[in-house]
């Protein structure tokens, strides 16, 4: 969509939610008698569309028809917060620039890679309302994490694991729930008898996913507590902050010398395995949930050369050359 075709869109959305709007109301006010007659009083000046909103508006407005797995709403609510009260015109490149430092501060490579991008998309709608030619600088996306666990460490952080821990680690690997998700996993989200969870994920979606035999028999145990709590806090006892969980994870990994592996590697761990087992791509963007086949891209780990001599012995090149 080009920069006038979003800038009618976002026009049409605020003048619908003018419409919507009740009419304000004003007190009484008792005529002076050196109120000028109104065919003296200077008209209102004229505006042209749109340079009354705020970003905040403005951006709102953009926003408004994304759909949910997308971030568009997230930046337009964090240039809200940075700028939301100013008119498009008061925007300046400092407040951008403090804007992108921030994100970089917090977001991986691939993720401020989008971001950013939809950035400029928003920067570009809001000079058609008035404000300067703001720059985004470029980011480069993130490369694919090559990270992984091996059956050895699986097995090793699983014997070594708590209960609380050891179901965290299987959600995060066996059903591939990025950790955030796995710890939403509450007895009110599980179905006994399809042996499901259902929870929401990332962009607001909802899942419902089978879960291993092992994984039931864990949130099994925690049915009879708070059917809203998290089903790794019922059975550690106690309500754990997201930090606490996260230095356990390390503690166990210092503790069975494992190094650099992350809860978010477990996913990427099965994700890999379900492409090893059936080849297909599509399988893993299935398992994992994606809507898009590139993010499921993301999640491979490259082929070294063992797998590239395995490939060239399984394509059987012809070898004979002729004279």
């Amino acid at each position: 969509m080009s920069n006038a075709k979003e800038a009618r869109e976002v026009l049409r959305r605020l003048a619908g939610r003018a419409r919507q709007a009740p009419p304000p109301r004003f007190p009484l006010q008792t005529e002076s008698p050196d109120t000028l007659p109104q065919d003296a009083q200077p008209g209102p000046r004229k505006k042209s569309p749109g340079q009354s909103h705020t970003i905040a508006a403005l951006a709102a407005a953009w926003s408004a028809n994304a759909p949910a797995f997308k971030p568009h709403r997230r930046v337009a609510q964090d240039i809200t917060a940075a700028a939301g009260t100013l008119m498009p015109r008061q925007l300046s490149q400092l407040t951008i620039d403090g804007l992108v430092s921030r994100w970089k501060a917090v977001y991986a490579a691939n993720t401020l890679y989008t971001r950013t991008g939809i950035l400029r998309r928003l920067l570009s709608t809001l000079r058609e309302f008035g404000a300067p030619a703001l720059l985004v600088g470029k980011i480069k996306p993130g490369k694919p994490r090559p990270r992984i666990a091996t059956d050895q460490e699986l097995d090793a952080l699983l014997s070594a694991a708590p209960a609380h821990l050891r179901l965290f680690i299987l959600l995060c690997w066996q059903c591939s729930l990025r950790h955030a998700e796995a710890i939403a996993v509450t007895p009110r989200s599980y179905n006994p008898d399809e042996r499901t969870v259902s929870i929401k994920v990332k962009g607001g979606a909802t899942r419902t996913i089978p879960v291993t035999p092992p994984i039931a028999a864990l949130i099994t145990s925690t049915l009879e507590g708070d059917p809203d709590t998290s089903c790794v806090h019922l059975l550690k006892g106690r309500t754990l902050a997201r930090a606490s969980i996260y230095s356990a994870w390390a503690r166990l990994c210092r503790q069975k010398q494992i190094v650099g592996l992350t809860p978010h590697d477990l996913r990427r761990t099965t994700a890999n395995q379900v492409l090893n087992a059936t080849g297909d791509l599509r399988d893993v963007q299935a398992y994992l949930g994606h809507e898009n086949l590139r993010s499921t891209a993301h999640y491979i780990v490259p082929f070294g050369d063992r797998r590239v001599r395995e490939l060239q012995q399984l394509l059987k090149f012809h070898s004979e050359v002729k004279q």
